[in-house]
């Protein structure tokens, strides 16, 4: 405190700042002179306490109540070297964590406690990781997440009477943790409350009902599509959305049925369009002034209705299978916009075969200038892991050589989170080898390949095959001129997942 005073005073001057009576009383009990001139007052003092600057010091002595120990860890720890790549994988390579955690569930092994506070921090910028993580904290864990209030909104050992008192956090985590137990008396815990609680706590604690949803929740729902609050309504729609069973469905079905007509005769279909002001569909949430891609509100409002109902329901209605259907909508004088809504609809109900046709439609269709304007993302998102290596597989066979960077046999080899088969991974390796060779160039070519092999390649392909893919790429070194560094990037990734997932199997 008194070298800062000091500090302040040489910057200030003693003409705007001096000594005052504490500092004076201090200084004397150091045997300064308080009474010679002050400039000769401080340059004796800072002679004194500027070499105190670079020594230790007494940390002030603790008064308060210390923390008691946390229970005796009884899961297995990992080993040193496996809290070294859990490190690592924290630092370089975060799409890792994931893989990392689910080795580690295998093997009943829990996170090392110095890793903790790093994992807690990523856990509440996304719910996905926490869910893998909660179960592999350890009793370190359940001792130390109660001690930072930051994370309070992961935890989920609040006592249920914290129920009404509690914060909103508490409150979240209450309702979470009872309906991955109870989604039953999760919803009546909900129910409980709900006509008191306020607005910013509705929200959240309606989504909560995601977890476990079911048909036995339908009923709050359609309550809640009568609440005054548009945020309330939207949360309940996209809810029941997910309930193809419910009241919503069957509604927004018998709309469809009267708005979307197949002539048979003439393999084609009218539609008609909903009108604007029609209440009943702007209370299921399909709403009129919701931006669409047509500027027609009736048009968006038929989009977001097709966006919902099951693709399964276009069987039953018109009697033929999916390709064919996909076929009609396409062959349509609103092709586009008709096609895009039931690629959403696909994707929110994750149905294979559905799946499996629009892949199959866009694939053969790519080329072709109106179809390059399908949105597949929401479909990539949902690919099966199984039916995804299935359609890659036969396309690549099909084709024998490296599909073109921008082909759409290499936006499917790009989506991330797909797991490639080992029929796959072996097959890109070999295509891709031979596009080098006939290609060789000393400059930066390929960009795409090369972003393929690193960003995709290097996670997607299982760590098991390191050996096969390194007997690969380093037979033949002198064919890969100016891929060096992408090729050794590619294995160093493939080879420390496969070490990282070997020592916790220890």
């Amino acid at each position: 405190m008194i070298w800062k005073q000091l500090v302040k005073i040489a910057l200030l001057g003693t003409e705007r700042s001096t000594l005052t009576a504490e500092m004076q009383a201090a200084l004397r009990a150091k045997g300064i002179n308080t009474d010679q001139e002050i400039t000769k007052t401080i340059l004796e003092a800072v002679a004194y306490y500027a070499p105190l600057q670079k020594a230790g010091w007494q940390p002030k002595e603790w008064t308060g109540q210390l923390l008691p120990p946390s229970k005796e860890i009884n899961q297995l720890a990992c080993s040193n070297k496996s809290r070294q790549h859990l490190a690592t994988i924290l630092e370089k390579y975060p799409k890792l964590i994931p893989e990392f955690i689910e080795g580690m569930q295998v093997n009943k092994k829990c996170i090392p406690p110095e890793l903790l506070p790093p994992l807690f921090e990523k856990s509440l910028k996304d719910e996905s990781l926490w869910r893998q993580l909660e179960n592999r904290i350890g009793e370190r864990g359940k001792w130390l997440l109660p001690l930072n209030p930051a994370w309070s909104k992961l935890r989920s050992d609040y006592p249920l009477e914290s129920w009404n008192t509690g914060s909103k956090e508490i409150r979240l985590s209450l309702l979470k943790k009872k309906r991955q137990t109870n989604p039953t008396e999760g919803l009546a815990l909900l129910e409980s409350t709900w006509k008191t609680d306020s607005v910013k706590e509705k929200a959240p604690l309606l989504k909560t009902l995601s977890i476990g949803l079911s048909m036995k929740d339908e009923a709050f729902l359609e309550e809640c599509l009568n609440y005054k609050r548009k945020e309330i309504r939207t949360i309940a729609k996209d809810l029941l959305i997910q309930l193809p069973e419910s009241q919503l469905h069957q509604r927004l079905e018998s709309e469809l049925t009267k708005l979307v007509t197949f002539v048979k005769k003439e393999e084609t279909i009218l539609l008609s369009l909903p009108e604007a002001s029609n209440k009943a569909l702007i209370r299921d949430g399909i709403d009129p002034k919701k931006k669409g891609a047509s500027t027609k509100e009736e048009v968006n409002m038929l989009a977001q209705m097709m966006e919902i109902v099951a693709p399964s329901f276009w069987e039953k209605h018109f009697k033929t299978s999916p390709s064919q259907i996909i076929k009609l909508f396409a062959n349509s004088d609103r092709s586009l916009f008709l096609v895009n809504a039931i690629i959403k609809a696909i994707a929110l109900h994750q149905s294979k075969e559905w799946i499996a046709a629009i892949v199959q439609f866009w694939y053969a269709g790519y080329l072709q200038e109106n179809w390059q304007a399908l949105d597949m993302k929401p479909i990539f998102e949902a690919f099966p892991n199984d039916l995804f290596n299935e359609l890659v597989y036969k396309r690549l066979q099909a084709t024998k050589v490296m599909p073109d960077e921008h082909a759409p046999l290499m936006l499917l080899l790009q989506i991330d989170q797909q797991k490639w088969s080992k029929p796959v991974s072996l097959v890109v390796m070999q295509l891709l080898q031979d596009w080098i060779r006939r290609n060789p160039s000393f400059s930066y070519s390929g960009m795409e390949y090369r972003n393929l092999l690193k960003n995709q390649a290097a996670y997607a392909i299982d760590s098991s095959l390191h050996p096969k893919m390194s007997e690969l790429w380093l037979v033949d070194q002198r064919g890969w001129a100016g891929w060096e560094s992408d090729i050794q990037r590619f294995l160093n990734t493939l080879s420390f997942r496969r070490a990282a997932l070997i020592e916790l199997a220890k």
